[in-house]
Protein backbone atom coordinates (compact mmCIF):
# COMPACT_ATOMS: atom_id res chain seq x y z
CA UNK A 1 0.00 0.00 0.00
CA UNK A 2 1.18 3.47 -0.94
CA UNK A 3 1.19 5.92 1.65
CA UNK A 4 0.89 9.82 1.27
CA UNK A 5 4.09 10.16 2.16
CA UNK A 6 5.85 7.68 0.12
CA UNK A 7 3.26 8.99 -2.83
CA UNK A 8 4.87 12.98 -2.13
CA UNK A 9 8.39 11.47 -2.00
CA UNK A 10 7.77 10.23 -5.64
CA UNK A 11 6.17 13.00 -7.23
CA UNK A 12 9.02 15.22 -6.00
CA UNK A 13 11.37 12.18 -7.28
CA UNK A 14 10.27 12.98 -10.82
CA UNK A 15 10.35 16.54 -10.35
CA UNK A 16 13.84 16.28 -9.50
CA UNK A 17 14.42 14.12 -12.42
CA UNK A 18 12.22 16.87 -14.90
CA UNK A 19 14.38 19.49 -13.46
CA UNK A 20 18.01 17.78 -14.14
CA UNK A 21 16.84 17.06 -17.48
CA UNK A 22 15.70 20.40 -18.48
CA UNK A 23 18.70 22.46 -16.25
CA UNK A 24 16.15 23.98 -14.19
CA UNK A 25 18.10 25.35 -12.20
CA UNK A 26 15.61 27.31 -9.63
CA UNK A 27 13.38 24.00 -9.61
CA UNK A 28 16.98 22.41 -8.14
CA UNK A 29 17.64 25.13 -5.95
CA UNK A 30 14.14 24.58 -4.37
CA UNK A 31 14.38 20.71 -4.19
CA UNK A 32 17.88 20.83 -2.50
CA UNK A 33 18.60 22.07 1.07
CA UNK A 34 20.95 24.17 1.06
CA UNK A 35 23.10 21.82 3.33
CA UNK A 36 22.72 18.97 0.91
CA UNK A 37 26.15 16.90 0.78
CA UNK A 38 26.22 15.37 -2.35
CA UNK A 39 28.18 12.52 -2.81
CA UNK A 40 29.27 11.80 -7.09
CA UNK A 41 29.77 8.17 -8.34
CA UNK A 42 33.06 9.79 -9.00
CA UNK A 43 33.72 10.16 -4.78
CA UNK A 44 33.60 13.64 -5.01
CA UNK A 45 31.65 15.58 -2.06
CA UNK A 46 30.36 19.08 -3.23
CA UNK A 47 27.79 21.49 -1.68
CA UNK A 48 24.64 23.09 -3.66
CA UNK A 49 26.49 25.69 -4.86
CA UNK A 50 28.45 23.05 -7.23
CA UNK A 51 25.22 21.27 -8.00
CA UNK A 52 23.70 24.73 -9.74
CA UNK A 53 26.77 25.35 -11.33
CA UNK A 54 27.15 21.95 -13.03
CA UNK A 55 23.48 21.37 -13.93
CA UNK A 56 23.90 25.02 -15.73
CA UNK A 57 27.46 24.03 -17.46
CA UNK A 58 26.96 24.15 -21.09
CA UNK A 59 29.62 21.40 -21.72
CA UNK A 60 27.65 19.17 -19.27
CA UNK A 61 24.79 17.46 -21.02
CA UNK A 62 22.33 14.66 -19.26
CA UNK A 63 20.33 13.37 -22.31
CA UNK A 64 18.35 10.67 -20.33
CA UNK A 65 18.00 9.49 -16.86
CA UNK A 66 15.73 6.13 -17.01
CA UNK A 67 14.73 5.72 -13.06
CA UNK A 68 13.38 2.38 -11.96
CA UNK A 69 13.48 -0.41 -8.65
CA UNK A 70 12.85 3.15 -6.95
CA UNK A 71 11.86 2.55 -2.83
CA UNK A 72 10.55 4.81 -0.41
CA UNK A 73 11.81 4.36 3.17
CA UNK A 74 10.14 6.30 5.70
CA UNK A 75 12.13 6.79 8.42
CA UNK A 76 9.64 9.28 10.66
CA UNK A 77 7.20 11.82 9.91
CA UNK A 78 9.93 14.28 8.61
CA UNK A 79 12.33 11.87 6.93
CA UNK A 80 12.60 9.60 4.23
CA UNK A 81 15.44 7.94 1.96
CA UNK A 82 14.96 6.90 -1.57
CA UNK A 83 16.92 4.36 -3.13
CA UNK A 84 16.95 3.30 -7.02
CA UNK A 85 18.58 2.15 -10.05
CA UNK A 86 19.26 5.13 -12.83
CA UNK A 87 20.32 4.30 -16.18
CA UNK A 88 22.07 7.83 -17.19
CA UNK A 89 22.66 8.94 -20.67
CA UNK A 90 25.36 12.35 -20.03
CA UNK A 91 28.55 13.90 -21.59
CA UNK A 92 30.88 16.20 -20.18
CA UNK A 93 32.49 17.92 -23.51
CA UNK A 94 33.64 14.74 -25.23
CA UNK A 95 33.72 12.66 -22.51
CA UNK A 96 30.57 10.13 -22.27
CA UNK A 97 29.64 9.52 -18.74
CA UNK A 98 26.99 7.13 -19.48
CA UNK A 99 25.99 4.12 -17.12
CA UNK A 100 23.71 2.54 -14.77
CA UNK A 101 23.83 3.99 -11.35
CA UNK A 102 22.60 2.99 -8.06
CA UNK A 103 21.67 6.30 -6.38
CA UNK A 104 20.17 7.58 -3.05
CA UNK A 105 18.80 11.03 -1.69
CA UNK A 106 17.63 11.36 1.57
CA UNK A 107 14.96 13.89 2.02
CA UNK A 108 13.60 15.74 4.84
CA UNK A 109 11.14 17.77 6.00
CA UNK A 110 11.43 21.58 7.26
CA UNK A 111 8.90 24.12 5.64
CA UNK A 112 9.20 21.91 2.87
CA UNK A 113 10.41 18.42 2.07
CA UNK A 114 14.02 19.19 -0.18
CA UNK A 115 16.71 16.73 -0.35
CA UNK A 116 19.47 16.84 2.21
CA UNK A 117 21.87 13.95 0.85
CA UNK A 118 22.91 12.34 -1.88
CA UNK A 119 25.17 9.21 -2.99
CA UNK A 120 25.52 7.62 -6.49
CA UNK A 121 27.64 4.55 -7.93
CA UNK A 122 28.06 3.98 -10.94
CA UNK A 123 27.15 -0.05 -11.41
CA UNK A 124 30.13 -1.62 -12.96
CA UNK A 125 29.37 -3.42 -16.17
CA UNK A 126 30.44 -6.87 -16.72
CA UNK A 127 33.41 -8.09 -18.80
Amino acid sequence: MTTSLESDIRSLEARYVAAELSRDVAALDELFSNDVVYTTFRGLVVDKVAIIRSAAEPRMRLEAMNVSDMRVHQISDDVAVVTAHADISMHFADADLSGAFRITHVWRRGHRWQIVAVHGSRIPTAT
